[in-house]
């Protein structure tokens, strides 16, 4: 395996419709690409990995580790990038990471904003009718709520309120809650973001089994 100075980590994330992917070397990013066109991921993941990898004339073999997102989200995005980080893993013998779409849409917030004022960060996914997908980080990162599936009801969205005050809704959920917590809907989870969080995992060697990893599918 490469020594720690030369970490070198692909990143992907497809729990939306953003198709993303990302190389790292320890916590910084080389590279990337994404785009936002729909849920075409098995058109496009394998194509992206590979002129990644092209343009900054890496090889397969220089990769010390993969990770992904493990949801929740689109069953055919996670079973996509599921399948190909796996299979990557296996081939290359190297170590797998999984990452919750909602940590990793967290970091894409606290990144631009590392001196946001907000205690917590209710990170939301839309699912279907009143049902979304939740989980609370504090200012720090720590996770206070793992992600389960929250039905939006006035009683529900109160009780949050008054447990997780100063805080703020981000996600495709947050639109459908009817809140006087902030919100910022505009914003999904990204592979950029991925960097420091599998590094850190690396590190700490917080790897994924291969043989019984899968992802929350909505």
């Amino acid at each position: 395996m490469n020594k720690t100075t030369s970490i070198l980590s692909l990143n992907i994330e497809t729990s939306t419709t953003l198709c993303s992917v990302s190389i790292g070397r320890k916590e910084e990013c080389i590279d990337y690409i994404e785009i936002d066109d729909g849920n075409y991921h098995s058109e496009k993941l394998h194509l992206f990995l590979q002129t990644l990898l092209n343009r900054n004339c890496i090889s397969q073999k220089e990769i010390s580790v993969i990770a992904t997102s493990c949801g929740p989200g689109s069953y055919t995005g996670l079973r996509v990038s599921a399948a190909a980080a796996k299979t990557m893993a296996y081939v290359l013998n190297i170590p797998l990471i999984s990452i919750s779409s909602l940590r990793i849409q967290a970091l894409c917030y606290t990144h631009p904003y590392p001196l946001h004022s907000y205690s917590y960060i209710l990170s939301t996914m839309k699912a279907r009718d009143k049902k979304i997908y939740l989980a609370i980080y504090s200012k720090e990162g720590l996770e206070m709520v793992s992600p389960h599936a929250f039905i939006v009801n006035d009683e529900s969205v109160k009780q949050l309120e008054e447990k997780y005050s100063n805080s703020i809704f981000i996600g495709s959920g947050a639109n459908i809650i009817s809140t006087n917590i902030p919100v910022l809907s505009n914003i999904s989870p990204s592979s950029k973001c991925m960097i420091k969080e599998t590094y850190k995992r690396f590190t700490e060697k917080n790897f994924s089994d291969l043989v019984y990893f899968e992802p929350m599918y909505i």
